[in-house]
């Protein structure tokens, strides 16, 4: 009983593991494990959930978790009613004929901004289908044994056309019990994630969103720049800039964003960058609006332009400025001058470094700014 108290204090997955083991090999069934250190049972991902499902496994094990008071807030509890749900490292007979398709917000690229529930599919999963800006870095994170599907979308350039991967989508179901379709940003944000959610639930596929950081919100933020400000901007309006090509005509009220919004941040706007600007300026907007355009945001190789309503066509011209890349259009623009010294850093697992942050004197010479 005293091992499965202390699941109440466990804050990681590698010190929930070495308390499984623990806990198995006093409940009597420590042939199932190696003899020998406890960490050296749980040096890998992989081993850590192998312990774990056996953990749970154990009848006993499962009472007691479930009679602790506090178990309900703790890391170890949401592990446990994860593997209640779905395979947690062993294999068990399937309850359904088909398997659950997880559609995954992958963020906008920095592994640092993927989700905890996320990598925890990741590590489980059977298939992955993956998109055009899923960064490496993530993808190296899903279980080895996994099959990994590029069904990436570049202006152009579709290598699996959107019902192709429905298709595929649908017949892996039939045959694997998790299946995680890992989209850039948020699924639900311009990233077809309803649509998908619809055809899928209409095949009869169990279907499950996991949202994610989306680049609307994480692109500005690594540039310096918050989408809103009590000085500046108390609404944002995110539009997308590319529609689909079918559409007789705009579905975008640009007229009303124009007026009825102080911050606009615009998806997949380079390519028809004039006709945005353009619309924007028609609807009211000044020709010395603060813009902003933040090509492949959060990663290593992030670049910014920022120019005006007035100048930024030809600048991004000038500078060759391509997607993927997010445009924001406001006030809020002002700061990028004195935040973006401050902004995050890309996540380096690799490395034990710190990121650097922005010093004091920095945050001194900006408080003015920001009276």
């Amino acid at each position: 009983m005293a091992y499965i108290s202390s699941l109440c204090h466990i804050s990681t997955e590698a010190h929930f593991s070495r308390v499984a083991v623990r806990a198995c090999r006093v409940e009597g069934r420590s042939n199932e494990f190696p003899v020998g250190p406890v960490e050296r049972c749980t040096s890998t991902s992989a081993s850590r959930r192998n312990l774990d499902a056996r953990f749970f496994e154990c009848k006993r094990s499962r009472r007691l978790l479930m009679e602790c008071p506090s178990a309900p807030q703790t890391p170890a509890f949401a592990i446990f009613s994860l593997w209640q749900e779905e395979p947690y490292g062993l294999p068990r007979k399937p309850e359904q004929n088909t398997g659950t398709v997880y559609l995954v917000g992958a963020g906008p690229g920095d592994p640092g901004l993927f989700t905890l529930k996320g990598k925890l599919l990741l590590e489980i999963a059977d298939v992955v289908f993956y998109d055009y800006l899923v960064s490496p870095e993530i993808l190296r994170m899903a279980n080895p044994s996994a099959t990994l599907i590029s069904v990436g979308k570049k202006k152009d350039h579709h290598s699996v056309t959107q019902p192709e991967i429905l298709e595929m989508l649908i017949s892996k179901a039939a045959n694997h019990k998790v299946i995680v379709r890992l989209k850039g940003g948020d699924p639900f944000v311009f990233g077809r994630g309803g649509e998908e959610m619809e055809a899928l639930l209409s095949a009869g596929v169990k279907v499950e969103v996991v949202p994610g950081v989306t680049s609307g919100i994480a692109a500005p933020a690594y540039a310096g720049i918050p989408v809103t400000h009590r000085s500046y901007s108390s609404s944002v309006t995110f539009v997308t800039g590319h529609e689909m090509i079918d559409k007789n005509r705009t579905a975008v009220n640009w007229p009303a964003i124009a007026q009825g919004s102080e911050t606009v941040v615009v998806y997949m706007g380079v390519h028809n960058l004039s006709h945005v600007i353009n619309s924007l300026r028609d609807g009211g907007l000044g020709d010395d609006t603060p813009v902003a355009l933040v090509r492949w945001g959060t990663w290593k190789m992030q670049e910014e332009l920022v120019s005006t309503l007035k100048d930024v066509v030809d600048e991004a011209t000038e500078r060759k400025f391509a997607a993927p890349a997010i445009a924001i259009i406001g006030n809020v623009v002002k700061l990028h001058s004195t935040l973006s010294t401050c902004r995050p850093t890309w996540t380096d697992f690799s490395s034990n470094q710190s990121p650097s942050l922005c010093t004091v004197d920095t945050l001194a010479e900006s408080l003015p700014l920001l009276q």
